[in-house]
């Protein structure tokens, strides 16, 4: 009986070396893969950088002329803004001053009503005394 146990050690070791064996090609394989795709990540890598660094020089440009754009045309807005306030203001002036004028016109008009319907009365009045202080030669 110790015999049988001593073959079936032998096989089952000799088993176990074969296992051994196909588990180290099997992990070398998987080491080999594993280098590979690490390599092929790493050129990946690089390619996205390079990728995005052309992106950004062409992208960059262009950012560049639209902020520049973009700043050119606030500031118009912004002028054209302040011409706008300014005109809206000078008119309001101007209507304030018609304002005043056409008051002032009705003042005179009412006051040359007053002095026209006061002058025909009082005109007999100051020929006659214009007569008196005034000698005839």
């Amino acid at each position: 009986m110790l015999p049988a146990r001593f073959v079936q050690a032998e096989e089952q070791a000799s088993k176990t070396k074969e296992d051994l064996g196909l588990v180290s090609q099997e992990k070398e394989k998987v080491e080999e893969e594993v280098e590979a795709g690490e390599e092929e990540v790493k050129q990946i890598q690089t390619r996205i950088e390079c990728l995005q660094q052309l992106r950004d020089g062409e992208l960059g440009g262009r950012l560049e002329e639209l902020e520049t754009d973009l700043a050119r045309r606030e500031k118009a807005s912004v002028t054209t803004g302040t011409d706008i306030k300014a005109v809206k203001d000078n008119a309001k002036q101007e209507e304030r001053k018609k304002a005043q004028i056409i008051k002032g016109m009705n003042s005179v008009s009412f006051f040359k009503y007053k002095v026209r319907s006061f002058i025909p009365i009082g005109s007999g009045v100051l020929n006659r005394l214009r007569r008196k202080l005034v000698p005839v030669h």
